[in-house]
């Protein structure tokens, strides 16, 4: 119940406590030639069009503490799945990565220990990037050895990771340890010497979450609005809004095409960057940071709320 209250709290931040939309700033870097942002309601997905929903049942994986993200490592052909074992704002040391081989067995449950609440991670130059509530921990994505913290100065909560080729960019969701809006939310870029920049900072961003890179750009979508967000040095644009909010995981599943975990549905979205979205798998209980496993063609679902992942195919 604790767990879940945690995420009806966050919910109530953001849907209760801001009603503007993010303004449009000046952009310092290009853009991808996309169409004009959606229409301010959610489109309807024509039938015809829309991605398949998941037919195969899903590999259910028990055994996990507090499970937030899932990242797939296909050098390896490995999951890795990040367990806040407590609180998710909690510096408590009991937080630790878990690998997991692609049948749904354990290949080391307790891989990496002694972090706080670690949630979304990424591979960049061989090793393994983990957000930790105000700092990003790295690794070594072979032995697993830690090389090296970095501190993110005013950051809170920081909660997804991706990179491009010349930096990695964190978000921070701006909440404190009671899920109270501090109004810091953000999104920063870490270079190969480890210098930090804010690459955007508003408190009208509504609880950055997930955040994803493809082809240089760099998206994002909310947990305090439903929507989904081209981002860009300095500002932000909307590229789509989703049928529901709470959204967490992000992933891009081909040239044109992501998967969305959302909180408020317990499904996962499917859809073009522009949309319309439409549920491809239901009733997943507290779908948190997703994967996605493109050998495979799966997504990769951290069940928060109970204590295991989910592993989906999809047509």
């Amino acid at each position: 119940m604790q767990k879940l209250g945690c995420a009806l709290a966050l919910l109530c931040v953001f849907s209760c406590g801001k009603g503007k939309q993010p303004s449009e700033q000046t952009q310092t870097k290009s853009e991808p030639k996309l169409a004009d942002p959606a229409p301010s309601q959610p489109a309807q997905a024509d039938e015809a069009t829309a991605p398949a929903k998941a037919t195969e049942p899903a590999i259910r994986v028990d055994g996990f503490e507090t499970p937030e993200s899932i990242l797939f490592d296909a050098d390896r052909d490995l999951y890795y799945v990040s367990n806040i074992a407590g609180k998710p704002t909690d510096v408590d040391g009991n937080g630790f990565l878990s690998k997991v081989n692609p049948d749904g067995s354990v290949a080391d449950r307790r891989w990496i220990e002694g972090l706080d609440a670690p949630k979304g991670m990424t591979i960049w130059h061989d090793m393994l990037w983990v957000a930790d509530i105000s700092k990003l921990r790295k690794f070594d994505i072979v032995t697993g050895e830690a090389r090296g913290v970095i501190e993110i100065k005013g950051a809170t909560f920081l909660n997804d990771v991706t990179h491009t080729d010349d930096a990695v960019y964190v978000s921070d969701t701006g909440v404190d340890k009671d899920f109270k809006g501090l109004g810091n939310d953000a999104i920063y870029a870490i270079d190969k010497d480890d210098k930090v920049e804010t690459f955007v900072a508003n408190p009208e961003l509504h609880g950055p979450n997930g955040v994803t890179a493809h082809e240089g750009a760099l998206y994002m979508v909310t947990f305090g609005a439903a929507e989904l967000n081209l981002v860009n040095k300095g500002g932000v644009r909307k590229l789509a809004e989703l049928p529901t909010g709470g959204l967490d995981g992000i992933e891009f599943t081909a040239e044109d095409a992501v998967v969305v975990s959302s909180w408020e549905c317990g499904c996962v979205y499917a859809g073009p960057l522009k949309g319309p979205f439409v549920k491809v798998i239901d009733k997943v209980e507290s779908p948190a940071d997703i994967g996605w496993d493109a050998r495979r063609r799966r997504v990769l679902i951290p069940l928060f709320n109970e204590n295991a992942i989910a592993i989906q195919a999809l047509p």
